[in-house]
């Protein structure tokens, strides 16, 4: 709610600063072209095709109980030699 008083109808509006101002280059709210955007669109990278597969190949030999159990990991393997020595 503003204060102003309701405009009579025979005064013309007060002058504002934005009537006597040129006109400016601003910001539009127009869409740009550009290119269609497909949902799972293909992508060219065999190593992330490697890395997959070798992901796959790690996580299955860790969790697989025909792996011996010092072979699935690197902290496995330390105390499997060190329980060996002595």
């Amino acid at each position: 709610m503003t204060n102003h008083p309701p405009p009579q109808e025979g005064t013309p509006p007060e002058p504002s600063a934005m009537n006597d101002a040129l006109p400016v280059a601003a910001q539009t709210r127009q869409r740009a072209p550009a290119e269609p955007v497909y949902d799972g669109e293909v992508v060219d990278d065999p190593r992330a095709v490697r890395q997959t597969v070798v992901r796959r190949f790690v996580h299955w030999w860790g969790r697989s109980r025909c792996v011996p159990r010092a072979l699935t990991s690197r902290q496995a393997l330390r105390q499997a030699a060190r329980d060996m020595i002595v």
